[in-house]
């Protein structure tokens, strides 16, 4: 079993006694709840902690920490995302393991994660992209997402719902252009290393899309140990 370490810091200083909002106060105690689940090694329970302390009162300690929760509980994308973030905006105070750390942790999360890249002509069609039933405003960059099924659903200006069905495997990049109010045709699957063009519908009229996947493949790599703060 990996022993996992942990480290409050950021929070506060020790033995300086402040006077705190309750934001504050709401943010350090869900904060310690987190830390105590790290350690006992129950990841989900942390990882709610460290989103209702950096809700409250954002501090880069929680979102390091929160970034190797997520890692753990193998919400890769999450996590890589997360430490990203912590890595852009907390330089000026990021302790040295931690920066350490990072120079380890992004390159391993990145080749655990599949890429999609959405191509959606025009863009002003667009009306909204989910993933998973989750809203994503970055959908005009590359997307990080964990191996599995994802759903994605385009919705367009003009009433079009656009579905697609993805499998994502480690070190993937699957590519869905869409011509968005095209006429219909029929489909057929695409295989890795091949285009084919698909025709996604969950309501009428359809939209044109061409989907282009290329080689898949996976890779073993061996998780952190150690969490520093």
């Amino acid at each position: 079993m990996k022993r996992v370490t942990v480290t409050l810091c950021l929070l506060g200083v020790a033995g300086v006694a402040r006077a705190q909002t309750s934001a504050e106060g709401e943010a350090r105690a869900a904060f310690q709840r987190g830390v105590a689940a790290m350690q006992r090694r129950q990841f989900a329970d942390a990882i709610a902690e460290f989103e209702l302390s950096y809700g409250a009162s954002p501090r880069c300690s929680t979102q390091f920490n929160l970034g190797v929760a997520l890692e753990e509980m193998h919400r890769y994308a999450e996590s890589l995302a997360t430490l990203s973030r912590y890595q852009s905006n907390c330089a000026a105070s990021m302790p040295p393991p931690n920066g350490a750390f990072l120079l380890d942790a992004l390159p391993r999360l990145a080749a655990r994660v599949g890429t999609l890249t959405l191509r959606l002509q025009p863009a002003s069609a667009v009306a909204s992209v989910a993933i998973d039933n989750r809203i994503r405003t970055d959908w005009g960059s590359d997307i990080a997402l964990d191996p599995g099924a994802h759903v994605v659903l385009i919705r367009t200006r003009d009433g079009q719902v656009v579905r697609r069905d993805l499998m994502v495997v480690e070190g993937g990049r699957d590519t869905v252009a869409l011509a968005l109010g095209a006429d219909s045709f029929g489909s057929e699957s695409s295989r890795p290393g091949t285009s084919a063009e698909v025709g996604l519908r969950i309501d009428s009229p359809i939209a044109r899309a061409r989907v282009v996947r290329s080689e898949e493949h996976t890779s073993e790599l061996q998780s952190h140990s150690d969490l520093v703060c």
